[in-house]
């Protein structure tokens, strides 16, 4: 019980712009939580005889208080009282008749047995920059799913997806990444997804967003070379002594170097084969490195095309000082 109290405290939230975010609803036997974007419910045979609204972190320090084992009462003044031996919370009770809780479809087509751990793959590449609503989601379509931030754009490949394209907004991405279990299926509307799980349903608005045409840059995927054994190792090694701790350039030299910028501060480590002098963001490098096994430097100045296990994409470089 404390655990499934817990999952969802951490969901609600008063980010949706409602007091009622931060409850969660208990409804005989299903736990509601929403962030306003996703809702996740859950069931929880341990409520079935009880239906209310309570702010999330107060239940649930009430609920840990009791070493997961509250005895629980509505009172007739319309508040919930949390207790065990000695200890005794009281807690108001939130307008649940209000609670905005989606329908959900019953029904729903198994997903590919990849699916999470491509979903995985891509999430570190999702935009967490507004000035691109676009790029705050995932894109899927028949063969794969999609992930952008303006430096950084990578397809991941999976089989068998039977839905039609869709638009995950990121907080529906971080949600079943945070569930850390697979979903069995997942039931589409004209606007919201519904994922299933054996005792969990967690459902999220679909964006309408309409992604650029990003086939063109996926195309070429140039003369693929092994990834520079060491050279994420040397990036690490050297990136602290970038002169901008906030804008982190790395170089990668004709001479065989990865370097910062020079200044009073710098750093540089040789050893390298590189055909010619190239820069990056250094974190956004690094991440490309983290899942590419070939590249192709020779590209830039124009974006730099990687690829992975189930995984390819491009990386844009920077202008060289």
């Amino acid at each position: 019980m404390m655990d499934i109290i817990a999952r969802a405290a951490h969901r609600a939230s008063a980010k949706g712009g409602l007091p009622i975010y931060s409850a969660i609803l208990v409804r005989q036997g299903d736990v509601v939580a929403s962030d306003g974007v996703t809702t996740v419910i859950q069931r929880c045979a341990a409520l079935k005889k009880f239906t209310f609204a309570v702010d999330a972190m107060r239940f649930l320090a009430a609920v840990r208080a009791t070493d997961g084992k509250p005895k629980l009462n509505i009172t007739d003044g319309g508040k919930l009282t949390v207790s065990r031996g000695k200890f005794r919370a009281i807690l108001p009770l939130m307008d649940e008749e209000n609670y905005p809780v989606p329908c959900t479809v019953a029904d729903g087509t198994p997903l590919p047995g990849n699916f999470l751990s491509q979903l995985a793959l891509i999430a570190p590449f999702i935009a967490r920059d507004k000035a691109r609503p676009w790029a705050m989601s995932v894109k899927i379509d028949a063969a794969a799913m999609y992930a952008a931030n303006g430096v950084v754009l990578v397809r991941a490949e999976f089989d068998g997806w039977a839905g039609r394209d869709v638009v995950l907004p990121l907080a529906a991405v971080e949600a079943l990444l945070g569930a850390k279990i697979a979903p069995n299926t997942l039931a589409l509307t004209d606007h919201s997804a519904s994922f299933r799980y054996d005792d969990m349903v967690l459902v999220t608005a679909l964006l309408s967003h309409k992604w650029p045409d990003i086939a063109r840059l996926l195309s070429d995927v140039g003369e693929q070379l092994p990834v520079p054994d060491g050279l994420a190792d040397a990036i690490e090694r050297v990136k602290p002594f970038c002169p901008t701790s906030t804008l982190a350039i790395i170089s990668l030299t004709a001479d065989g170097r990865v370097c910062t910028a020079d200044g009073d501060i710098s750093s540089s480590q040789d050893g390298f084969t590189f055909t010619q002098d190239t820069a990056f963001d250094a974190g956004w490098l690094l991440s490309v490195l983290a899942v590419a096994n070939t590249i192709d430097l020779t590209k830039y100045p124009a974006v730099v095309p990687f690829v992975g296990a189930g995984i390819r994409g491009v990386l844009a470089g920077v202008k060289r000082g």
